[in-house]
Formats: C-alpha cells, structure tokens, sequence
C-alpha cells in the first residue's frame, strides 16, 4: 500500500559526525548520506553522465519486532558518454593518472574535483601543446572536432606537493 516519504532525519544520538554528511554510530558502523546533488557531482567527477536520479522512498517491515521503518534511498542510472572513456593509469595518495579518449566530433564534460593539468598527446610530427590547468571544482569541456580520435592525459593533484617550487 502507499506511504508517504517522511523528511531525512538526523542520525540517532550518539552518532558523531565525521563530515557534512557522513557519520560514525556507535558500534563502529559508518553512515553516509547522499543527495541527488552529490550523486551529480561525483557522476561527473568519473567521467559519467547521469541518465535518471531520483530518490525511493520504502517502507521496511521488521516481523519479529513489529517495526515499520521508513528509509529514502537514492537511485541512479548512471553511463559512459558515448565516445568517451577515461581509464586510470596509476594512482597513489598524491597523484592520479588518467589516459581519456574522446570519439571524433564529440564533446565531454568531465568535473576536476580536485586541481588538475590536462594534456592533450598528439602526433609525434606535431608540436608539443602547452597543457591546460584547472582548479578544483571547475568542469572541462572538450572537444574533439577531428575526424580522429582525441586523447589527453589527465594529472589530478591530490595532496599538496612535498616541495616548493625554490627547492626543485
């Protein structure tokens, strides 16, 4: 029978908060709470497209104990864009590395959550391009209007360097 969805509570006392929205209860089990925004967000920071988001509200039912519990859920259908693929090449506490190829006559939007350098590989007979840096947060678009395939390496900076630029 239908229900209505009751607004997201806050966690149980004695949960402490670990951030904005995860939480450690007590007995050591850890809770994160997500919304479509976050779902949105972290899509686009993995090169995915969001094809439908939405939230699901179900009513649980514990027999034994008689207790209806309601719980919201979010619920994606996410994909690759089509003509595009981003695989990780290596990746340590620092640094990650990504190899991305995009179709000919394609455009993707790909989120740097964190700073990032972008570098497109070319033919070897062509000159070397500058690469293109991108604060955390700012979202590239790019393009590929060859009739070839288009294919950039992506260094996304995680942590702060161990030496500043008068050491090096």
């Amino acid at each position: 029978h239908a229900h209505r969805c009751l607004p997201l509570r806050l966690p149980r006392a004695g949960a402490t908060p670990v951030d904005t929205a995860a939480f450690l209860r007590p007995g050591g089990m850890h809770r994160r709470y997500y919304s479509l925004a976050d779902v949105d967000r972290l899509a686009a920071a993995a090169g995915l497209e969001v094809v439908e988001s939405r939230y699901l509200c179900v009513r649980l039912t514990n027999q034994r104990r008689g207790v209806h519990m309601d719980r919201v859920y979010v619920h994606a259908v996410l994909r690759r864009p089509v003509g595009h693929s981003r695989r990780l090449l290596h990746a340590n506490s620092r640094l990650r590395i990504f190899d991305e190829r995009l179709g000919p006559d394609c455009t993707a939007s790909v989120h740097h959550a964190v700073p990032a350098v972008r570098w497109q590989v070319l033919d070897a007979s062509q000159p070397t391009p500058s690469p293109s840096f991108h604060a955390a947060g700012f979202t590239a678009t790019v393009r590929n209007v060859s009739p070839h395939e288009r294919r950039d390496i992506c260094f996304e900076v995680l942590g702060e360097p161990l030496h500043g630029e008068e050491e090096v």
